[in-house]
């Protein structure tokens, strides 16, 4: 019989350190699961500003695309109006 309860006294403490570990855990797990909450909200947002930098990036480049090409069709018309010098008008270049 005492045998009996010196097994069950010995059950009985490791059932008791068994849900001291598990509640642990459960908050751990608690923590990581918020932690990732939280990192997945970050990524969230990082990628949103990604997306409004690339496209701001782009419109920035579109408008200076276009720029270009109007300098380069002003330059163009510049050039055609330019008086021909002797040589261009003797020779027709």
């Amino acid at each position: 019989m005492t045998q009996l309860t010196e097994a069950y006294k010995t059950i009985l403490t490791k059932v008791e350190t068994l849900e001291l570990q598990n509640e642990d855990l459960a908050r751990q797990n608690e923590k990581m699961a918020n932690a990732m909450q939280a990192m997945a909200e970050v990524m969230r947002q990082t990628a949103a500003t990604n997306e409004e930098k690339a496209a701001e990036r782009e419109k920035r480049q579109l408008e200076r695309d276009q720029m270009l090409i109007d300098t380069m069709r002003q330059l163009h018309a510049d050039k055609q109006q330019e008086p021909k010098g002797f040589f261009s008008k003797l020779f027709g270049k």
